[in-house]
Formats: structure tokens, sequence, C-alpha cells
């Protein structure tokens, strides 16, 4: 017999939400200043949608932040010091430590009548229960309109590479009237659904006013309304709402973008890793809370500051009066801190140091501890194609966000200098930044193996086939390359086995590959061909060794020919190896998501520039790929 369902419940009140927190590595990434942030308040029974884009510097709080010190990071980017984010505890302590936002986009649609409008004229703002219709017995809600719009620079805006980052509300108005003879002057504006199709084509932009129901006024379907050319006739307004200003007399073309598409933010982050001896502790502890000491180098005398740092935690007992007073020198006034003017200059630093290694001895009081492999321990099978292999026991990187762009993804591969909207509105002393701790393997290539395959001459064909697809995509966003930007052989190689390693590692230790993260050392100039896979989260994934122990020699070994024999076939194959382009640009020869493709947070060159025939070759040329005879040791 059924159960007499109970009459007397009470509907209980949903408990207010916490507000919505963000986490500190999402703040200088996917949402950075300037980025579109969705995100649902409840509040009893009821629930209400709002987007909002981030706020610039200006508005926030760096006094109530954690700095963080990386000095050649800071002397590369000209500024004092990072700060992190705040996190969801400091939150609840300090009502200041915030990420500042402001509703974005302006435009609401009802839920019920579907009433296109703004807060004031056509919406009440209720608070965390949303903005409410206006309409007479409505009470539908109002959330946010799924389109913004967006200014870009072509060629023809004479190869001007600034990034604006403009952003403005879809111009509804304008869109609906734009094959009209004339403009309403009072419209009342309607997104109306339509029986026709189910698509864009199917939502109307109608005004419903008596004046226009009279004419006859049939509004503008939104077909095609993501076109390049579909906001043509519509200027760009110069705004930034994340700043809180406008740009006047922009002429670049604007065009329509999905609030939540990856598109409408591409954000700019530089970093670095921690090296020797920027890597001690002294130099952290010194830098976060002894900013006060470091800042009175001219006004007060050194015993005096010495011994007022040996009174921080951390410090005491631990250092010499000589090795603190050159943490604080090193600090206040940047001594013996290399002048760093690119990334591949840091780059060299960092390769050079992991080579060197650091015994865990030396590394006691750092955050760095590597440890080369000596060459006689390798496998045949390694030895034939290596030249180096260090576990990295303990790393540190900084990471920095610089700026961001919209429509199209930054370019170039200085991520140091790529030209980028700004983060305020007059130029800080500091920027928001990121600390990772964690481990790796480092590995490079022989290479006069790799200079003596690179000049066969399927392996020239097949790469200045990508170096003609990578001259037309910048042919096409208006810029021209610099020599140095054109891909190489190597870099192609080294990137594509870096992408094969990350997967096949993520089958045998546990790792996710979201979690591992690559790093390319690939420079013409001191012919390194080398590639650090490490741990990427700011979490505790991966930072208990199990990554190093992946790099011991026998272990590496079958990560290393497992990684390459899961990529002599790929699930979509033949379409696969035989593809002249694929991905979301022809940036990318032999290579799928079934085969070489991993998340966007694990590369450093957005899943472009790959190609597995360079590895493995393709069934009409074998002599392509640089491991032609791996079946020996598979």
């Amino acid at each position: 017999m059924a159960r007499r369902r109970r009459t007397d419940q009470t509907t209980k009140p949903r408990p207010e939400a916490k507000p919505p927190t963000v986490s500190r590595s999402h703040v200088i990434t996917t949402f950075g200043v300037g980025s579109v942030y969705e995100l649902r308040r409840y509040s009893g029974n009821s629930s209400s949608l709002h987007s909002v884009m981030i706020l610039g510097l200006d508005w926030w709080s760096p006094d109530d932040l954690e700095t963080v010190v990386e000095p050649v990071l800071q002397k590369a980017l000209m500024v004092k010091y990072f700060k992190l984010p705040p996190s969801e505890e400091e939150f609840e302590s300090c009502s200041r430590a915030h990420v500042p936002a402001r509703r974005f986009p302006a435009w609401l649609v009802c839920t019920k009548c579907n009433r296109l409008g703004r807060v004031g004229p056509e919406f009440d703002d209720r608070g965390h229960q949303g903005p409410e219709c206006k309409a007479m017995k409505c009470e539908g809600r109002g959330v946010p309109v799924r389109l913004v719009m967006a200014c870009y620079h072509t060629k023809k805006d004479g190869g001007k590479d600034e990034q604006p980052g403009h952003v403005d509300d879809f111009p509804w108005e304008w869109w609906a009237f734009s094959n009209a003879k004339e403009h309403c002057p009072n419209p009342q504006l309607h997104l109306v659904t339509t029986p026709e199709s189910a698509g864009l084509s199917g939502l109307v932009v109608r005004c419903l006013c008596e004046g226009c129901k009279k004419a006859g006024q049939l509004g503008r379907s939104l077909a095609g309304v993501f076109g390049p050319d579909a906001l043509i006739g519509c200027r760009c307004f110069g705004k930034r709402p994340w700043l809180d200003d406008e740009q006047r007399d922009c002429p670049r073309k604007v065009r329509a973008l999905l609030r939540g598409a990856s598109n409408v933010y591409f954000p700019v982050t530089a970093s670095a890793l921690s090296i020797p001896p920027f890597s001690k502790d002294l130099i952290q502890v010194l830098g976060n809370r002894g900013q006060v000491i470091c800042s009175s180098v001219d006004t007060h005398p050194m015993s005096t500051l010495v011994a007022m740092a040996k009174n921080l935690a951390g410090i005491r007992d631990r250092y010499s009066d000589a090795a603190i007073e050159d943490a604080i020198l090193m600090l206040a006034r940047g001594k013996d801190v290399p002048d760093v003017k690119t990334e591949r200059e840091q780059r060299t630093l960092e390769r050079r140091a992991i080579r060197e290694g650091r015994p865990a001895d030396e590394g006691k009081e750092s955050q760095f501890e590597a440890k080369p492999i000596p060459r006689d321990k390798f496998p045949a099978s390694l030895a034939r194609y290596l030249e180096q292999l260090v576990r990295v026991h303990r790393l540190r990187e900084v990471r920095a966000l610089r700026g961001f762009c919209r429509v199209y993804a930054p370019d170039g591969f200085d991520s140091y200098h790529v030209t980028c909207a700004p983060l305020s509105r007059q130029k800080t002393d500091w920027l928001p930044a990121i600390v990772v701790r964690g481990e790796g393997i480092y590995l490079e290539l022989d290479p006069h193996r790799v200079q003596t395959w690179e000049t066969r001459i399927p392996v020239r064909d097949r790469i200045e086939r990508l170096q003609h697809s990578f001259l037309e995509d910048c042919k096409a966003r208006g810029r021209t390359p610099a020599a140095e930007e054109l891909p190489t052989a190597p870099l192609v190689l080294l990137h594509t086995l870096a992408h094969l390693l990350i997967k096949q590692l993520s089958l045998e230790c546990g790792y996710s590959s979201a979690s591992l993260r690559e790093r390319l050392y690939v420079d013409t100039g001191d012919r390194s061909r080398g590639v650090l896979i490490y741990t990427a989260t700011t979490g505790a994934d991966g930072t208990l060794g199990g990554l190093v122990r992946q790099g011991s020699p026998d272990r590496f070994e079958r990560t290393f020919l497992g990684a390459l024999e899961a990529a002599r076939w790929c699930s979509s194959d033949p379409l696969c190896i035989q593809s002249p382009g694929q991905a979301s640009s022809p940036l990318n020869l032999s290579a799928c998501h079934a085969c070489c493709l991993v998340s966007e947070t694990s590369c450093e060159l957005r899943n472009t520039l790959l190609d597995r025939a360079l590895l493995l070759g393709t069934p009409d040329q074998l002599d392509l790929g640089f491991f032609d005879d791996v079946e020996t040791w598979l």
C-alpha cells in the first residue's frame, strides 16, 4: 500500500548562501580583471542570476592582501611587489579583502514577458533577489542578456598592435531598427521567440510600442549576429567598464560575442621559477613580513635592520648577519638581481639552474631542489634520444596577471612584453599574482640528433607548411611576426612530446592532466631543447613526490616509451595523420583531441603548433619522425 503523503509539512526556506567566491588561480586567469563572471545568489526559496565584470586594480585594497616576492620577475615587469588575490578566509575576516565587481552587461531580459531593458527604466533592482520587471502584472525577473560587443583591430587599422580591450552592451536598439526606415522615439524592445527556427534565426528583437505595431515594424532576427560584418555601421564607443571610463574616437570594428564565450577574455600572465639565490626562504619571509625593514635602508643603520629582521618568525637563529644583510639589500635596491629583459632570458637562467641542480642538503632552506640523473644511468632507449634528465623535487613558480585581450588571443610568445589591455587607469607598482609550489621532471633532447633530424627535406617541407599557416593567421590579425616567432621543427617536436607525456603521466601515476603543466625551453641561440613538466595547481595535488618518482630512469623509460606507443595510432586515424590542419585554426597538423590536445591550462601555446607526424612519421614518410627507430625499444 502506498504511503500517504504528509500535508502538514512546511517548506523550509533555503538558508542565505555565502557570498560567491573565486579561487585565487582563477583571479589571474579565467576571472581576472576585465573578465565577465556569472554568479547566482539565493534569498529564501528564490534565486537570482547576476553577471558582473571584475573591476580594475584602482578598486582593490592591496594593503589587505598578502605580499608575494619574486625579485627577477618584479624587475622584469617593473613593479615593486606582487599581491595574492583574497581567499575565502580573508574575505570573512576583513570586509575590504574582496574582488570588486560591477554589473555587466547592463541590459536585461525578463524571464516572463521577454522585455529588454536596464535597471531603472524597465527593471527595479532588488539586491540579492535580482532585478524585477516593472511591466504591469508581470512579476518576472531580469536576467543578463547573452550578447555583448567588443572591438578588435585588423590589418585595415594600419597594423596597430595596441589592445584596448573595449567592450560594451550589445546595441539592441540599433539592431532592432537597422532595417527600418526610421528609429522609434520611444522603443519598447522585446526578445520575441518565433516558431520558424529553434536557433538564432528564431529570436527576433522587436519594438512593441503602439506606433511600431501600427507601422508593421517586424524587428530584426538575430540570425548572423556573430558574423564579422554583422555590426557594420555600429561604431565602438571606447567603453572600459572594468575601469569605469571610455576612450572616445576608437576606429576599430566591433562584433557580437556571447557573454560567456572564451574569446571575450584572454588573460596575459607572466611567470618565473624561483631559482637560487632568489629561492631562499629568507627572501620570501623578508619580502612578505619585512617590508618596513627593507624600505628603511636609507634611514636606519644596517645593524639595526638586521636585528629587527632576526625578530621575524622564520628568520630567528637560522641565518647569519651577512646573509640577512644581503637579502635586505637585494629586496631594497635590487642588489645582484639580473636585469632580465625578455621571457627568453629568464628561461635561460632557469634552464641553467635546473641543469646544474641543487642537492637536498643545499636546498633545505630553499624553494628549489633539483637532482640531475647521470647519463650513464640512462637506459639504452633514453640514452639514444635524451641528453639530460632532471628530477625537480621542489620548485616555486610565481604567475602574475599583466593584462588581457579580447576577440583574439594575445600575439607573440614573450608574455613579458606582449601588448595587452591595462588593469588600471594609471600604472600601479604592484600586480596580482599567485604562487605555485610543486615538483617536476625536466628532460632535454640530444641537440646533435635534433640538428641532424631537422635538416631532412621531409621535415623542412612539413614545417614550412606550418609556418605558412602561422603567417596567414598573423596576417588576418593585422600583424607581422618577428623572425624568432616563426615555429621551428624543434619547437613543434618538443611541444608535441610534452603533450603526449602529460597524457601518459595522467594514466600511469594518477595525476589529472589539468594538474600538470608544460614549460618549454626551446631557443635557437643556445640550442636548448628542453621541457619541464610540473604540477600546475596551487592546491595539494601532486606535491607529495609522485611526479618526481616517475622521473627515475626505469620508471620514466616506461612512461616515455608508453607515450610514443600511444602516439603511433589515433582513434581518428587516418583522418588525423593525414590532416592539413585541425582544431580552431590551421596551426596544428596531425593533432586532435583524441591524441595530442590537453587542457588549455596545461599548455603554453593554447593547444597550437602540434604535429604527431614529426615524432613517428606517417605511413608514407617514415623518415619524417624524430623517433623513427623507436620500434627497437617498444
